[in-house]
């Protein structure tokens, strides 16, 4: 126990370390550390989408520490591949989120008539919006795949405080509570239906 905590608080450090100089990338080695540079920077920029998701893109590339210094209590090799699991599923929802709330920093929810002059650029901002809510997709389905790995490890408990939330997306995804596939659809038709009032519509109100 003592070996994660101290692995944890050397991560932190090295967390803020990052946040003070980007070039500090070239010091993180493993996936939890850019995982942990994450949460670090969501206390302090939660707002700053696209450094968010390179750090999550960093935490899927780069390989995972030793299970001596993982985000939870490792005993056994079941223990250890299902660790793994939950991670990248974790990881992959986390970018889902992140690519959605960029996605909505170019959406237009409401419709009015007389923001038909700005329409271009209305338009232009949708388009942006599309790609980005079906880049939550990919990586949606690529939670999925993990999820479904996960299936044979899950009677296999892992004690850890940092993964509950982990564990309950899992079960979430089970019982069909936690769909993102149905919430990226309504979204993508909903700006088609806004892209089609806009484009019927003159330049001028």
């Amino acid at each position: 126990m003592f070996h994660n905590n101290f692995f944890v608080l050397y991560l932190i450090v090295l967390s803020m370390l990052l946040i003070i100089n980007v070039n500090a990338s070239s010091k993180f080695f493993y996936a939890e550390q850019w995982y942990v540079i994450f949460n670090e920077n969501m206390k302090k920029k939660p707002d700053n989408y696209k450094r968010n998701i390179f750090f999550l893109q960093n935490a899927l590339k780069y390989p995972f520490g030793n299970p001596n210094y993982s985000l939870a209590q490792i005993k056994t090799k079941e223990e250890w591949n299902k660790y793994k699991l939950l991670f990248k599923m974790h990881v992959n929802l986390l970018l889902v989120k992140q690519h959605l709330y960029l996605g909505n920093l170019f959406d237009t929810k409401h419709v009015y008539f007389y923001n038909t002059p700005k329409k271009d650029g209305i338009l232009k901002n949708l388009n942006q919006a599309i790609i980005f809510y079906k880049m939550a997709t990919s990586y949606y389905k690529k939670a999925l795949t993990y999820h479904k790995q996960l299936d044979k490890y899950k009677f296999i408990k892992i004690q850890g405080n940092g993964i509950t939330n982990w564990e309950d997306e899992y079960y979430r995804i089970e019982i069909k509570e936690l769909n993102y596939y149905d919430i990226i659809e309504r979204e993508l038709i909903r700006i088609e239906k806004t892209k089609e009032f806009f484009q019927k519509r003159p330049n001028f109100y």
